[in-house]
């Protein structure tokens, strides 16, 4: 089989490395070794040893359907060059994968995990990785992990997957449910906000792809209210956003209102630069008081013949609605500062 990396690539590599890892002395940074092909790989592993750490694997690499049986199992600091596969494989001792670096897709669709597993410091690569149908009896570690892409769809946990200051920047909506329910057992809601918004936007795209390919079941005012939640605070993550949504949409109800009443606060037309200035400043006089959900009918009754006009009840109603939510999404951005 071809060799993925050339030799100048493998060199640019480890220079890269260096700076990656600058607290590790020289043979930490420098692979032990390369290998090539999948038999080099297979004569690597002895009876009781398994160990890959601060290898390089140039090429596509298989594990599938065989127990890996070692104390440690240890693959850290490894780069995986090509397409990596343990599916169906069961580690019996304690596995290892800190540091590991994943150009391409990797899987261990229906592994089994019969002791510790780490994923410690994945970096920087694809880290595309596929936990499908995979077993974890004991615990698995992925502290400050930087994950492109996860997948634990049907995965079973017994105890505990941890991804304490891990950033995961895809995942489908089941992937993302159980994350947020692995911070919800440990009572930590502040980071299990960030996954109950990446189960949102994934839950999202899923209707998205449905409406596509034109078998979607869901309502039209399902979406709008996903896509409502996320421009308002980004899920309950963004305050600046939320604050931005309520007057954005309270101007837009409010000029929209102003337009409409029969005896504005304004003139039509250009008088010059100053008394522009002066009634922009006079309607926007208004303003505070539209933002309150309870302010009166009646606010602008200084300006005679603005009274019950049922359109402008219309828009005023609806503008209240609006800006009700957008104080609402901006209370539940606090709600991760608040108590049980």
């Amino acid at each position: 089989m071809e060799n993925i990396l050339t030799q100048d690539e493998i060199h640019k590599l480890e220079e890269d490395r260096i700076s990656f890892y600058p607290t590790m002395i020289e043979f930490k940074v420098k692979f032990v070794n390369i290998f090539n092909t999948q038999e080099e790989i297979e004569k690597h592993i002895k009876k009781g040893i398994i160990n890959f750490e601060n290898c390089l694997i140039n090429c596509d690499v298989t594990f599938e359907r065989r127990e890996l049986n070692a104390e440690d199992i240890e693959f850290s600091f490894c780069h995986f060059a090509g397409d990596a596969s343990w599916r169906e494989t069961t580690f019996i001792g304690d596995a290892f994968f800190e540091g590991a670096i994943f150009s391409k897709p990797a899987t261990w669709k229906g592994a089994t995990f019969e002791k510790r597993v780490s994923f410690n410091k994945l970096k920087y690569g694809i880290q595309d990785l596929n936990f499908t149908d995979v077993l974890f009896k004991e615990n698995g570690y992925f502290y400050k992990s930087e994950i492109d892409n996860i997948d634990l769809k049907h995965s079973t946990i017994e105890k505990n997957l941890y991804f304490l200051d891990a950033t995961v920047h895809k995942t489908n909506r089941e992937s993302a449910r159980i994350i947020k329910h692995e911070f919800l057992k440990i009572d930590n809601r502040i980071e299990s906000l960030v996954y109950h918004a990446l189960e949102m936007n994934a839950y999202l795209d899923e209707i998205k792809k449905e409406e596509n390919s034109f078998k979607s079941d869901h309502p039209f005012w399902e979406k709008f209210i996903l896509y409502l939640s996320k421009w308002s605070n980004g899920y309950g993550l963004n305050l600046g956003r939320s604050v931005l949504f309520t007057i954005l949409t309270g101007l837009f109800f409010f000029t929209v209102y102003v337009s409409l009443l029969p005896e504005k606060p304004f003139e039509w037309g250009w008088n010059g630069i100053l008394p522009m200035l002066k009634s922009i400043t006079h309607t926007l006089n208004y303003f505070p008081e539209f933002l309150s959900p309870t302010h009166s009918f009646q606010y602008m009754r200084d300006i005679p013949k603005n009274g019950y006009i049922g359109y402008l009840v219309l828009v005023d109603f609806i503008g209240r609605i609006f800006i009700g939510f957008g104080i609402y999404q901006t209370i539940q951005t606090f709600r991760k500062y608040g108590r049980k």
